[in-house]
Formats: structure tokens, C-alpha cells, sequence
């Protein structure tokens, strides 16, 4: 439940509605390629302040991957970025200075009902799942997106083309790359003594890297005891897997805490920055492409599983991945979860 101010300042309740509700309830018009000009709609105003001042964006802050507020991975959203350049955009990034910010733009292919930017504090990405996820869901937060009852989907545009989302329940899955082997690391001793464990706290199989757009080495872990107490030693990876083609360690184990997850996973990204990250859905399709390479999990043809991450850092999160396979050849994957609204406000472009 959040909160909106009514006319005279008395507040007034607003239910969180899904994607599949119908109606936008406010007049504000559905932010596609018609609102920047076409079709009739009616054009929204670039964000203002007084004469002479700077313009002020408006930005909503959203726990991607969550079940609850202020867990799974922060994420900030500009859901009218017109007027904005690169440099801008960069700017605004480093300032807010959570993982990824989304910056929201009228769409310039058919069909896309946005164009999304994706930003880090130090560089622009072609596409990342987490983020679109957020912009969708604070779009329609904000009752800027038209509904696709029968489909179930909303397209946006990207850097590197088209992504659709889709909901089911309170859901939402976008597409991921399918993750490409990169090579195997030779050396398990030293893999696991970068995680503070010795070779026989791991699972007796090849260390093998791969990449959905950022490579990670996937290391199994032979229970959850072993993986919880796992602490990275930073002066042992600088010496080694750094200079692997794969520098990011995920490491999991197949014991979960809810009995029905998949597994349990960490993953370390110092060369990103990030030396544990709470929820990392780049990794995490690469992780079951791994487990069915392996005869780890038996899985149906089409199956939906998740992932726990996070709980070490007090940011539990809860990644969903749809995975499509013929006899363990992975055909399609959908990576996604829960969003949560925590917060919103005003920043002024630079």
C-alpha cells in the first residue's frame, strides 16, 4: 500500500495495482511512441522547475527481485527522461549511485511502449534485465503503460533492440541471452581458497566459466553450510582468476533454504566494483544452463525454478528463471521476480 496527497494535502489511499489491471484511474496518458507526438495523443511536458532554474526529474527507487521492502538489489528509475543527454544521464547515475539507473524515453520502433537507458555510476550498458524490469514496473506505477490483457506483455526498446516482459501472478520475466561457455579454470584448489574453503568443500566437477553478456566462473559448493561460511579473500583472487577470462565467481549449492528453490547461490564481482552482490540475474541462467550440463537437476521440458541470494548480506532476493531445454540443451531463457516501490523523489539535471 502507498500513499498519495490528495487535493488539500489530506492523504489518500492507492493500491499497487499489477500489469493486468485495467484503467489508468488518473488521465495521465500511456507512455509509448504516440506520447511523443504521434497518434493523437497528447504530448507530455518535459520536467520543469521555476524560470531560471534547472529542470528537476522525477525518479522512484524499486527493490528488483524482492518479496519484501529494502531487500533484493535497489534500482533507481527516471520514467520521463526528455531532455537528458549521455552526460546527464551519467551524472545523475553517479549521484544516486545504486547499482543500475533507468532513464525512460518515448519509443522509436513500433510496437515498444518506451526506449530505456540503462546506466551504472561509470557506464552505460546495452541491456540488462534487472533494470528493465524496474522501468516497467515504475511505469506502471505510474499508470504510463497501456495493458496487454490477452498478451501479457510489454515491449520496450533498448540499446540492442527490443525486450518484452511478461507477467504471471506478480512476476514479471524478461528474455536473457543464452549464456555461451567461455573455458574451464584449472585450478580448484586455489578457487577455493579464494572463498576461504578447501577443494573437498566443493562438488567433484569442472569449473567452468559462462557468459550471458558478463562471464562468470561457476562453482558448486557441497551444502549450504559450507557456502554461508565461504568469506572471499581478495589477495588470492587478484593473483589468480582475475586474470581469467571469467573474473566473477558464482557459487552455489543445490540446499536451499525453502525447500522450493533451486538452490542457493553468491556471487563476487570485485572486478565490477561489487565484492558480493545481494542479487545477480546475469549469472543466474548460466547457473541452471550449468546444473543441467552436469546431470545436477532433472528438470521438465519447460520448467520455472528460483534462486535464493542475498540472505549474507541482509538483502534476501529471489531470482526466477524459466528455462526451455531438449534433454538438457537450453533452448530459451526468462530471468525475473518481485518488484517493490521504496521510495521516490526529485533530482535536479545537471
Amino acid at each position: 500500500m502507498r500513499t498519495r496527497r490528495g487535493r488539500g494535502g489530506s492523504p489518500r489511499a492507492a493500491s499497487c495495482k499489477s500489469p493486468l489491471d485495467g484503467g489508468s484511474g488518473n488521465g495521465i496518458p500511456p507512455f509509448s511512441a504516440d506520447s511523443a507526438g504521434g497518434g493523437g495523443a497528447k504530448r507530455l511536458k518535459v520536467p520543469t522547475s521555476e524560470p531560471g532554474l534547472r529542470p528537476r526529474y522525477r525518479y522512484r527507487l524499486v527493490n528488483v527481485f524482492a518479496e519484501r521492502p529494502f531487500a533484493g538489489k535497489p534500482t533507481a528509475v527516471i520514467t520521463d527522461a526528455r531532455g537528458l543527454d549521455s552526460t546527464s544521464m551519467q551524472l545523475i547515475a553517479r549521484e544516486l549511485n545504486v547499482p543500475q539507473t533507468a532513464f525512460v524515453f518515448p519509443a522509436e520502433i513500433p510496437d515498444a511502449q518506451a526506449r530505456v537507458r540503462i546506466f551504472t555510476p561509470t557506464a552505460e550498458l546495452p541491456r540488462a534485465e534487472q533494470p528493465t524490469i524496474a522501468a516497467i514496473f515504475a511505469l506502471d506505477q505510474e499508470e504510463k503503460l497501456e495493458r496487454a490483457h490477452s498478451q501479457r506483455r510489454v515491449v520496450v526498446q533498448q540499446a540492442d533492440g527490443p525486450v518484452s516482459a511478461s507477467y504471471f501472478a506478480r512476476v514479471m520475466t524478461v528474455k536473457q541471452r543464452l549464456p555461451e561457455f567461455v573455458g574451464t579454470y584449472p585450478e580448484p584448489d586455489a578457487v577455493a581458497a579464494i572463498l576461504g574453503l578447501t577443494r573437498d568443500d566443493l562438488l567433484p566437477l569442472p569449473l567452468e566459466a559462462f557468459s550471458a553478456g558478463v562471464p562468470f566462473l561457476i562453482v558448486p559448493v557441497r551444502d549450504a553450510a559450507r557456502l554461508r561460511g565461504a568469506h572471499f579473500r581478495d589477495s588470492i583472487w587478484e593473483r589468480t582468476v582475475r586474470h581469467f577470462e571469467a573474473p566473477h565467481i558464482l557459487a552455489f549449492c543445490l540446499s536451499p533454504e525453502r525447500p522450493s528453490s533451486l538452490a542457493r547461490a553468491r556471487v563476487f564481482t570485485p572486478a565490477l566494483g561489487i565484492r558480493e552482490d545481494p542479487a545477480t540475474e546475469s549469472a543466474h541462467g548460466a547457473l541452471v544452463v550449468y546444473a543441467l550440463r552436469h546431470g545436477l537437476v532433472d528438470l521438465p521440458a519447460t520448467a520455472a525454478v528460483t534462486i535464493e541470494q542475498g540472505a549474507e548480506l541482509g538483502r534476501p532476493s529471489f531470482i526466477q528463471v524459466v528455462v526451455v531445454h531438449d534433454n538438457g540443451t537450453v533452448r530459451e531463457i526468462r530471468i525475473g521476480g518481485q518488484c517493490q516501490s521504496v521510495g521516490e523523489g526529485t533530482i535536479v539535471a545537471p
